[in-house]
């Protein structure tokens, strides 16, 4: 038998519970002068959106129902998993539901005495009963009723409702086991039969949707896969294509993207089935890399149906030719065998071409500090950490993606910054601002200081290990009580000892997930209790820190770096740190070492190609506004681009446009930066900080800001979604003895 708390009348002062078993008028009060909480949950994101009825039944009806019982909206928390924007399953683990876990710490910490919920499914559907025994026990201890659409459970003082909880719990998690078992099985005979069941459809097919022939007898190929002939014959040029191309992916795919479209629009009359195409000019496109692999390699397209990983085959093992190939055999396997790493049998596919481009026993560590989630990035653009193999040694760049690229085949960065050096910068300013801080007289101690600040900021996301803890404690006597059956027997037939040796692997798998979970936050913590002395040393001892420490310091004082290319020369770097009371941003500029990974633009080459014959090169230069001299000679050489010109129209005027574009000369006037006193490498940092706004709302992250430039010297940062405008203006009047720089101020509008 399972352990099971009994229920016992309590006599407990310190609860306010009585020793005598209360009368029913006692019972019907309800607890209003103390705080509730109601919980909601959608299983699906895609029930947030659509499933509006059940959404505002756990929600709006439950909120007027606690309210109509005399509770006062101050006394009233709503938990609505998600955020009620994403679908959270209810066979997670209690920890793996934030919204769960903060709202049982509320009833470890006392703060809610009734809970409302529209169902126990809504809590629950664990079929290995931790998560309610863990619930009811939490609330037990703490004498939290629970109160459903239909019910109230007050588990201390009626036993039979710990059963009756857990009876509807093992319903809930048993449904959608039955459910999805049942629906699993009727899929499994119609893929067997050959037939479409679910997912898309390969791209060159539409499905059979007619019940019955022209005869009224019954089709034999309804929902099964047809050819769609001007889809087809694109699949059969991109295979043929493919082999010309000697197996080369990436040309192949370059050369799909560049087309207006590849596949049409369906006919008049085709209802199009679900595919995995893009739209694209109001046509259809392939998505990118993956995508054309997975279809060189769809066993579909000779004829065969594969369901659950495996070829269907007929009583003599041999593949079955379950509807009409659309691709020539030479040509498939010719593809495929280049490209699949298993065989249709399931093997390991001997003659895939493989290329190895590195040794991973070799492989070097990241040394980059700002390679951390979230905390370099760019406007609009990610920022990634590439490395390269250069004269032997490994040098990494930080690079800023360009955004919807044109073609989904090649990896093409707008800019490529030097790591040390851009690393180098950033520690010396942040030496620079913390140096700061703790000269100031009011912080005497800047690392508990700001430690202090932290843990304010971040007390909503710690995770408290009580619930997992709990857990724990609720699946230990459980394994206990599995092992001892599997283990001794006891007369059992074979197939009860199998299911309990599976409950048992089960217990004992989540078991260990729960430990790890455990110890993943406890070194977290430690962490950063150990961070508030790395901060108190960083000035002193940074170099005697490990990487792993210098990260974390980052991670404590700065809340994102983010850089953006402002020239073809010039890279604009924005440091915004975590305050102790205003967040600011300390902005600088970087003066790049080349002007290299500036992908020249179908314009820009139409413009070239049209003026370099014969137009003057100042003439160029001003068309080309990025580009400086040397840069366009280089690119028309390379593509044998003839200049036809007189001496006096093949020289720039200006000396300086050789090395620099217009853009680049035009920013360095405007922030009073001359080519003599500047050294490439170097970020040139502005005179003061810019206080950026406090508040989590009116905070911009990387990827909502939109920046307009214009003639005025003025950007426009717009947060999406709302009318408040913060408007920056750059100062280029302000100047500090002379020396070259730039001040910030800010208005709000």
């Amino acid at each position: 038998m399972r352990n099971r708390f009994k229920f016992q009348p309590v006599a407990n002062e310190q609860n306010g519970i009585q020793s005598e078993h209360p009368s029913w008028e006692q019972q019907s009060q309800w607890r209003t002068e103390q705080l509730c909480a109601i919980q909601a949950r959608q299983s699906t994101t895609k029930q947030t959106i659509e499933n509006r009825e059940s959404s505002e039944a756990q929600t709006k009806d439950q909120l007027d129902k606690v309210r109509q019982l005399g509770w006062v909206d101050n006394k009233i928390t709503i938990f609505i998993e998600g955020d009620g924007k994403r679908g959270v399953s209810g066979r997670l683990r209690i920890d793996e539901r934030p919204g769960l876990s903060t709202l049982l710490e509320g009833v470890y910490n006392g703060t809610f005495k009734t809970i409302f919920t529209w169902s126990e499914s809504r809590l629950f559907r664990d079929e290995f009963m931790i998560g309610p025994d863990t619930f009811i026990k939490a609330c037990y201890d703490h004498d939290v009723q629970v109160v459903t659409w239909t019910y109230r459970y007050d588990f201390r003082r009626n036993p039979y409702d710990m059963d009756q909880f857990r009876m509807q719990c093992q319903i809930a998690a048993r449904f959608i086991k039955d459910h999805v078992g049942m629906m699993m099985h009727m899929r499994d005979r119609v893929a067997r039969r050959g037939q479409f069941y679910a997912g898309s459809v390969a791209i060159g097919y539409i499905l059979d949707k007619r019940k019955h022939l022209d005869n009224g007898l019954p089709n034999p190929n309804y929902n099964r896969f047809i050819p769609y002939e001007p889809y087809a014959q694109v699949v059969r040029f991109i295979f043929k294509r493919y082999r010309e191309l000697c197996g080369n992916v990436g040309q192949l795919g370059r050369e799909l993207q560049e087309m207006f479209y590849l596949f049409p629009p369906y006919e008049a009359g085709i209802k199009g089935p679900s595919t995995k195409l893009k739209i694209k000019n109001g046509g259809y496109s392939i998505g990118g890399r993956a995508a054309l692999i997975y279809m060189l390699t769809n066993v579909t397209y000779v004829g065969y149906w594969r369901y659950k990983n495996q070829v269907l085959r007929d009583e003599e093992g041999k593949p079955v030719i379950n509807h009409p190939p659309i691709v020539e055999e030479s040509d498939f396997w010719y593809a495929f065998n280049r490209l699949s790493p298993l065989t249709v049998e399931g093997e390991i596919n001997e003659q895939r071409v493989s290329v190895i481009r590195y040794d991973q026993l070799e492989k070097v560590p990241s040394v980059a500090l700002l390679k951390m989630d979230g905390i370099i990035t760019g406007v609009n653009a990610p920022v990634y950490c590439v490395k390269m193999l250069n004269d032997g040694k490994y040098k990494e760049d930080y690079v800023i993606a360009i955004p919807h690229a044109l073609s989904q085949f090649d990896k093409r960065y707008s800019t490529r910054v030097d790591a040390a050096m851009l690393d180098t910068a950033f520690v010396e300013k942040m030496r620079e601002h913390i140096k700061a801080w703790k000269m100031q007289e009011e912080i005497g101690n800047v690392g508990s200081m700001i430690y202090e600040h932290l843990q304010e900021e971040e007390v909503k996301e710690r995770q408290d290990t009580r619930v997992i803890d709990k857990q724990i404690e609720q699946i230990q006597p459980k394994i206990a009580h599995f092992d001892r059956l599997v283990k001794g027997g006891f007369g059992l037939d074979d197939a009860t000892l199998t299911n309990y040796g599976k409950e048992l692997a089960g217990l004992r798998k989540l078991q260990r997930e729960l430990e790890a979970r455990r110890q993943a936050i406890e070194k977290g913590e430690a962490e950063k209790a150990e961070s508030q002395q790395l901060l108190e040393d960083v000035l002193e001892k940074w170099n005697q820190f490990s990487l792993n420490q210098k990260r974390r310091v980052i991670r404590l004082v700065v809340d994102r770096v983010i850089i953006s290319r402002v020239s073809s020369m010039w890279v604009k770097v924005e440091i915004i740190w975590k305050g102790v009371e205003l967040p600011t941003a300390d902005i600088g500029y970087l003066f790049l070492l080349s002007a290299a990974n500036t992908y020249w633009q179908p314009e820009e080459d139409r413009i070239l190609r049209e003026m370099y014959p014969y137009s003057n090169a100042d003439e160029i230069l001003e068309k080309l506004p990025n580009r400086a001299w040397y840069a366009i000679v280089g690119y028309a050489s390379r593509h044998k681009i003839k200049r036809c010109v007189r001496s006096e129209k093949k020289s720039v005027s200006n000396s300086k446009t050789l090395t620099l574009s217009v853009n680049d000369l035009d920013f360095m006037e405007r922030h009073d930066l001359k080519i003599d006193n500047v050294e490439r490498g170097k970020v040139y940092w502005t005179d003061s900080e810019t206080l950026l706004p406090v508040s989590e709302d009116d905070y911009y992250h990387a990827d909502e800001w939109e920046v307009n430039e214009n003639i005025n010297d003025m950007y426009v940062d717009t947060l999406q979604g709302t009318d408040e405008v913060h408007i920056y203006k750059l100062n280029t009047s302000d100047k500090n003895d002379g020396q070259s720089g730039s001040s910030y101020h800010q208005e709000y509008v």
